[in-house]
């Protein structure tokens, strides 16, 4: 599996001659930000949800505090329809750790984190039975993080607090691997999964103990 540093960056707000609000995301050098498209469903399991929809314990967004994606893994569920697409690629597969970044602003459209820095979750998330090579493509990371910001509700079409501007979540490795050769772990891993099938395998708030979190 490719082993190099990612950006897919959710949310950017645009200033015209209003604040037209925050779309869409890109990686980086994309010259178009688009949204990822809707997939048809098939048959979920019970109690589960269709792509990028929330559980109903899934809370809104009222502050600062409660925007950062700890507080937001209770979005997910098993057995959940959470990615919308995913490429097809044959071949071997294996599991990919994926480091998950997000930046919050304010109501000034001011990163409360200061500057230009991005809050890192390293392997906040496993996308297990990834096909070798199939997240290669800027378009194929800018799903997965476009399905994650739909999912915990900050994507441009949610509610939020009046604290807050604009929320992006990326998919990145800032000074380290974006994706590892490992076995996606439920004791290390928060939230699990399965890229073929886009639905969730396991969500353990525990382990959030167990990732690296830092600012940069």
């Amino acid at each position: 599996m490719e082993n190099k540093g990612w950006l897919a960056a959710l949310g950017t707000c645009t200033m015209l001659l209003s604040l037209a609000g925050c779309g869409g995301g890109g990686g980086a050098g994309d010259g178009n930000i688009s949204n990822a498209g809707a997939a048809s469903q098939g048959t979920l399991p019970a109690g589960s949800t269709s792509a990028g929809s929330a559980p109903t314990n899934c809370a809104p967004i009222t502050s600062t505090s409660d925007a950062w994606l700890p507080s937001r893994l209770s979005c997910f569920t098993p057995g959940q329809k959470v990615l919308s697409y995913t490429a097809q690629v044959a071949g071997p597969s294996s599991d990919a750790p994926i480091i998950v970044t997000e930046t919050v602003f304010d109501a000034g459209f001011y990163n409360v984190l200061s500057g230009n820095k991005a809050r890192y979750y390293k392997y906040f998330a496993c996308l297990k039975n990834v096909p070798d090579g199939a997240l290669g493509s800027s378009t194929s990371r800018l799903d997965v993080a476009t399905d994650i910001a739909i999912t915990v509700r900050t994507s441009n079409g949610n509610t939020k607090g009046n604290q807050i501007g604009a929320i992006t979540i990326g998919v990145l490795g800032g000074n380290q691997t974006g994706s590892a050769a490992q076995t996606c772990d439920g004791a290390k891993h928060p939230l699990i999964i399965d890229y073929p099938t886009g639905k969730v395998l396991s969500v353990n708030p525990q382990a959030l103990n167990a990732i690296e979190t830092y600012d940069q």
